[in-house]
């Protein structure tokens, strides 16, 4: 009788587990310094019919766009659990959890994001007049390097890498006036981060 009772609970935990099946269940990502909202999913086949009824977040970053409460499957549907993170405010590594309970049971989602952004200490105008010379700094959550430095438009400015910390954190950049700015521009710097090419914009105005 014992027996019996461990092999009715053993069969209905595999029951509650198998109404939807996920490609995966933990999304680790490292997303680019430019990110300010990521987009994320979960896709997944429904192997007995099911209704939501609660799609839990343990952090205000996150949105769940669909499912939503109230959603039903039947069995052999497939679908996206659909998402978006901001991580405007966010740095380094982050962990978070989704919660999707249905009338069948519940399952849990991890979210596992890298967020590695460069920041600006330095003004986002950069005045370049009589000196013809405007220093700015940047700031990298990671150590890392700033690799094959290039500028657009290239006949207006230029820029070089005048110092670095010595913990990769920080670099300052010097920017010059080669005469050809004469109103207010966007200044596009080019370089290779961790092995990938980005970019850091800022506003030059002549004074």
């Amino acid at each position: 009788m014992k027996l019996l009772s461990i092999l009715l609970c053993v069969s209905a935990c595999c029951a509650c587990h198998a109404q939807m099946v996920f490609e995966y269940e933990i999304l680790d990502k490292e997303l680019p310094p430019e990110t300010e909202l990521y987009e994320f999913e979960f896709p997944f086949e429904v192997k007995d019919a099911t209704e939501i009824t609660e799609v839990g977040i343990d952090c205000s970053c996150t949105k769940i766009e669909s499912p939503k409460v109230g959603d039903k499957f039947d069995a052999g549907m497939s679908g996206k659990l659909k998402g978006l993170f901001d991580s405007s405010s966010k740095n380094g590594e982050y962990t978070g959890k989704i919660k999707l309970s249905t009338s069948l049971g519940r399952k849990v989602l991890t979210l596992k994001f890298k967020v590695n952004k460069l920041i600006t200490l330095g003004r986002l105008t950069s005045f370049l007049g009589a000196k013809k010379e405007d220093e700015i700094r940047i700031k990298t959550y990671y150590p890392s390097s700033l690799d094959n430095f290039e500028i657009s438009p290239a006949d207006h400015a230029s820029a070089e890498i005048k110092k670095a910390s010595d913990d990769g954190r920080s670099f300052s950049i010097l920017l010059k006036n080669k005469g050809g700015l004469e109103k207010r521009e966007k200044i596009t710097l080019t370089y290779t981060f961790d092995g990938k090419r980005r970019e850091f914009a800022i506003h030059a105005m002549p004074f």
